[in-house]
């Protein structure tokens, strides 16, 4: 169970970084 938690959770993560980093470079 922890391990595809841990995989959800970074996947979920990375996926707001992208879109955090997206927003930024278009300013």
């Amino acid at each position: 169970a922890s391990g595809w938690l841990g995989y959800l959770v970074q996947g979920f993560v990375g996926s707001c970084i992208l879109l955090f980093v997206a927003k930024l470079v278009r300013r």
